[in-house]
């Protein structure tokens, strides 16, 4: 590739990964604005993971910020090597943004499961250890992208100049790993959850067509953790690390809108009922006898005959879902 080629793909690259951080800066902040108009007048629940949620997007905000600095001054730094040596302080900014935009998205997301299986002693004990850590890998993660040499990427020609560059690379595939297993534990409880659960047929399906779309940030940190891992040398370098660039906006970018999205089904279920699409289950069978229904699907009755503890589970279950996902019942008289 002439010299000529290879600025050009370089610099395309960089604009690229600019305009993927601009769109997905716009997504998280409709996102956020709907979970926040959603969680106050519809559902009337905000609480602590939703404030953790809204420090998470401002900080993705400032980090999407300095990432688009970042690629402004790489492309300047193709006709002109010195402005390279600059761009140290925003790539360390950049990592401890980075680190702590992840730290509370997950602590936001285990939250928000914690009042859904707060009757699970697993569940509880799944989501504690996701969220510990998610803490400590990303806080280390934080230490030394933020403090030292180490950078995202870098070859073996220049690795030896840097001692803290192999723990770097570590840590962040370790970082990168447990946010992966986190994804997959909340999505999988979440629509087991949801599939168990006896609630109207179309509450399973909105509710878990947002968890499942929420599990999208998790194949984009599948995808930038190949990019992360993939081996370079000098002539590589830069289109490895452009690619690294563009999919860790996607994936901060799509972790955070999804998971916003995830909590406005009570606007989806509303749009879809205002297009006819849908109607409110006003009455349904819960299961045997002693069952009452109800404005918000039917509820089980415990006046003609004591419940096991299996129906108590259950209806924990349908209770902290429903205080989640359902619009409240004022809202729906008026």
């Amino acid at each position: 590739m002439s010299a000529a080629n290879f600025i050009k793909d370089t610099m395309n690259g960089l604009k690229e990964a600019q305009h993927i951080t601009v769109a997905f800066v716009v997504i998280v902040i409709i996102s956020l604005a709907l979970r926040i108009w959603v969680r106050t007048r519809m559902i009337k629940q905000f609480g602590w993971d939703d404030w953790t949620m809204v420090l998470a997007c401002v900080l993705y905000v400032t980090y999407s910020g300095v990432g688009y600095t970042i690629c402004e001054m790489g492309i300047k730094s193709l006709t002109n090597p010195k402005i390279a040596a600059q761009l140290v302080p925003y790539t360390r900014a950049s990592a401890a943004l980075y680190s702590f935009v992840m730290i509370f998205l997950k602590i936001s997301v285990a939250l928000f499961f914690y009042k859904i299986f707060s009757h699970r002693p697993v569940q509880r004990i799944v989501i504690w250890i996701v969220a510990i850590l998610t803490i400590l890998s990303g806080l280390a993660y934080f230490g030394v992208g933020a403090f030292t040499c180490a950078s995202a990427k870098t070859y073996k020609a220049i690795t030896g100049k840097c001692k803290a560059q192999i723990p770097h690379e570590i840590i962040f595939a370790v970082f990168s790993c447990i946010n992966i297993a986190g994804d997959i534990a909340f999505a999988s409880m979440a629509v087991v959850a949801l599939m168990t659960a006896r609630l109207p047929a179309i509450t399973k399906f909105t509710a878990s067509l947002l968890i499942l779309f929420g599990f999208f940030g998790g194949i984009a940190t599948i995808i930038r953790l190949y990019w992360t891992l993939k081996p370079v040398t000098g002539l590589t370098y830069y289109s490895v690390s452009v690619n690294l660039g563009r999919w860790v906006a996607i994936e901060l970018g799509a972790s955070l809108a999804a998971t916003n999205f995830g909590t406005i089904r009570p606007l989806f279920h509303a749009i879809l009922e205002k297009l006819r699409l849908i109607s409110t289950v006003r009455e349904a069978t819960y299961g045997t006898a002693g069952n009452v229904s109800g404005k918000h699907g039917t509820r089980r009755g415990t006046q003609n005959r004591p419940g096991t503890g299996l129906e108590a589970d259950e209806i924990a279950l349908v209770t902290n879902i429903k205080r989640e996902v359902t619009v409240d019942v004022d809202e729906e008289k008026a």
